[in-house]
């Protein structure tokens, strides 16, 4: 349990902290119970979190150490206490006086104009004004929605808590430092996609990933990931030791562990192997309801079997009792797709998946030269396009954000270890670090930094970022709009 006190000035700030964590919490399928102060005397917590954000007045720093003075005398608090400040002189203050008693956390104030100090992490509205009290700027307004809930500074809060919750010792902690991380463990396929730059043979060859390099990426970004995706291009059940990197992943505390798959290759023994992994989330790809739908983009797969393996995959969850990993079965929205996506659903949701989801195709998967390829593949009903227009093919506002933050936030290493500013870098064209033959400077590169630095100058002018739709928007088509 996390007992929590918010000694912040004004209060709602460190209330929208606290709001902002639990959220965190429930998108890194953890479930941690939350607390308040006066129930520190009548039940057992593992964390003691004071929360004390905003103007560090006189009074509130008396607070703050009369209350982490007589709280490390309770015996109720079963490990260390977290404190959560956004004032360097005031976290020297309490060094000075409790050492290393304390865990404290130096956090820019969610929605303070200071937090632009901090570049390597893009403020909780992405940079937008927040719609502010006229007699105190610090309080955010309920009617303000995020814009993008990856950036908000509580999902970094919610990752020290929960190493903290798994009996972790927290120094420090960098919040400039990745969130996710998408690490591609293979480069090969058992298909031929026509878009697909490994199926049409348009990406680098590369060997499987390492156990070796995989063990040392994951000891190097395990305090801040807290989401890791298996996957980029390649197909990751062909990795002969996929099971056992998931088992290390989480171990090392990584909370979030996803795959993505064709599902031709997921046999009974493979499938009980994921599961028995605490796997947290299986997408497999099915485009189209029959074999002669699903042929017309994923060459040389059987539909039949992937049917069967999914089928297979419930049964033998349920039988182990196990509730994850979550089943999503993803269908591309296509010219061929587009007339059977709700007896496609309802077939997906009756062999096992949790849920279904439709996304956006993606003309460009395989640079520009490929998109009159692309065009073919589309869909008549404009609806179920991310393109304004299939000529120009511009972009939805809705599939569009203001900036890319994949730079910034997300971590992408190709299976060779290079590290690349995202998935449309299949050819490594922009490198912007390596775990080949070195652990240091992985992260704040000086790569890093250039490339940034040009993305905010000219984003047209990079090539992998023309065509893209900028930064992470939700790809799915919209159905019913």
């Amino acid at each position: 349990m996390i007992i929590t006190e918010n000694l912040s000035h004004p209060p709602s700030l460190g209330k929208y902290l606290e709001k902002s964590v639990e959220f965190a919490f429930t998108k890194m399928n953890l479930k941690v119970p939350f607390g308040n102060k006066r129930e520190i005397h009548t039940s057992n917590c593992s964390i003691f979190w004071i929360i004390a954000l905003g103007n560090p007045e006189t009074i509130v720093k008396r607070k703050v150490i009369a209350s982490l003075t007589k709280s490390l005398t309770n015996p109720n608090i079963s490990r260390k206490i977290c404190i959560s400040i956004d004032f360097k002189e005031f976290e020297n203050e309490l060094k000075a006086i409790f050492g290393a008693s304390i865990v404290i956390i130096l956090l820019p104030v969610i929605g303070d104009p200071k937090f632009q100090k901090y570049p390597m992490t893009p403020g909780l509205y992405d940079g937008k004004p927040l719609s502010t009290n006229e007699k105190n700027p610090y309080i955010p307004q309920p009617q303000t929605t995020p814009l993008n809930s990856e950036s908000i500074v509580g999902f970094y809060m919610a990752k020290i808590l929960s190493r903290m919750l798994q009996g972790e010792k927290i120094l420090s902690i960098s919040i400039g430092l990745p969130q996710k991380a998408m690490i591609e463990i293979s480069r090969s396929c058992n298909l031929q996609c026509f878009l697909c730059p490994v199926g049409n043979s348009q990406a680098k060859q590369m060997p499987f990933m390492s156990a070796t390099m995989f063990e040392n990426i994951i000891d190097l970004i395990a305090p801040t990931i807290w989401k890791a995706k298996l996957y980029n291009y390649g197909e990751p059940l062909l990795h002969p030791q996929l099971p056992d990197f998931i088992k290390l992943t989480k171990r090392k505390g990584i909370e979030k562990v996803e795959i993505s798959t064709n599902g031709v290759l997921l046999d009974r023994s493979l499938s009980v192997s994921l599961i028995d992994s605490k796997l947290d989330f299986i997408r497999i790809s099915i485009d189209g309801i029959d074999q002669n739908i699903y042929e017309k983009y994923r060459r040389g797969g059987n539909v039949n079997i992937v049917w069967h393996n999914i089928r297979e995959f419930r049964k033998l969850r349920n039988a182990m009792g196990k509730s994850l990993p979550i089943i999503e079965v993803q269908c591309l929205a296509t010219c061929h797709t587009e007339y059977s996506l709700n007896e496609l659903e309802q077939k997906a949701l009756d062999n096992g998946a949790d849920r279904f989801r439709v996304k956006t195709f993606n003309v460009f998967m395989s640079g520009e030269r490929f998109a009159n390829l692309g065009k073919h593949y589309l869909p008549l009903n404009h609806k179920l396009s991310r393109y304004l227009d299939h000529s120009e093919l511009g972009y939805k506002d809705r599939y569009s954000l203001s900036k890319c933050n994949w730079p910034l936030q997300r971590l992408v290493i190709l299976a060779d270890g290079t590290i690349v500013p995202c998935c449309y870098d299949y050819n490594a064209d922009f490198v912007l670090g390596s775990f080949k033959n070195s652990r240091e400077h992985w992260w704040w590169t000086s790569k890093r930094k250039d490339f940034i630095n040009r993305l905010n100058r000219s984003l047209n002018s990079i090539r992998i970022c023309s065509h893209c739709p900028v930064g992470v928007p939700d790809l799915t088509a919209k159905r019913n709009v």
